[in-house]
């Protein structure tokens, strides 16, 4: 199959599935992560489950990111001026 097809198919496809394709594509660039990044890949990747499954569970204590940052900057806005 040639690029040109390849890419008349994709552009059949809706914008977040394209979107989608890009990532995985580019992911095939990357050679697999091994030792310690392996282990780190892994352990973040049981985490965020961890965390998808609190928020479809609804979890009281899940915060939402908007209201985990807002409260980030007023700590650091706190302690003084950064630039």
């Amino acid at each position: 199959m040639k690029v040109a097809e390849v890419l008349e198919t994709v552009m059949e496809m809706t914008r977040e599935q394209r979107a989608d394709l890009a990532c995985q594509v580019l992911l095939t660039l990357d050679e697999p992560p091994t030792g310690e990044a392996a282990a780190s890949g892994a352990a973040w990747r049981e985490e965020i489950g961890r965390r998808v499954d609190d928020y479809l569970g609804g979890n009281p204590d899940v915060v939402a990111a908007e209201k985990s940052h807002g409260a980030i900057r007023a700590e650091l806005a706190a302690k003084g001026p950064w630039i």
